[in-house]
């Protein structure tokens, strides 16, 4: 292995994340210069998180707008119930694993749902059916 020296958070030649005839070994350079202008502090981390976060953010108010486009080809009754919260009861579940329930004729999907329990739920219109997300268990 040589003499090489290796700095805290360098791996030594042939542990796990590094191997022996690395560019940086044969440079006998460390890996990691803090110096380098694209290391990040921990401020910028956190900048870039936020930003990150609220990019996330705008793309499911998208989705949501998209969505909203899309149900108001939808009946009239069904745009009504968009928003809503009704009481349902899971009557089985799908064969992709969903607790289904019926509300005026609409599969309800309804999020970590049990056959038999009832449940207040708010609805939000997809394309056809709903999502039921829980208030409380009825």
């Amino acid at each position: 292995m040589g003499n090489r020296k290796h700095n805290i958070g360098d791996s030594m030649p042939g542990t796990v994340g590094d191997s022996e005839g690395t560019f940086h070994d044969r440079q006998n350079t460390q890996s990691f210069d803090p110096s380098e202008k694209d290391v990040m502090s921990a401020s910028e981390v956190g900048n870039y998180l936020d930003e990150s976060s609220e990019k996330q953010t705008s793309s499911e108010n998208k989705s949501n707008k998209s969505n909203k486009a899309k149900i108001k080809n939808q009946p009239k009754i069904f745009r009504e119930l968009d928003g809503s919260s009704v009481k349902v009861t899971v009557d089985r579940i799908s064969s992709s694993g969903n607790a289904i329930a019926q509300h005026k004729g609409y599969d309800i999907h309804v999020e970590d749902g049990e056959p038999g329990e009832s449940y207040l739920v708010d609805l939000e219109a997809c394309i056809g059916y709903f999502i039921g997300k829980p208030i409380l268990k009825a």
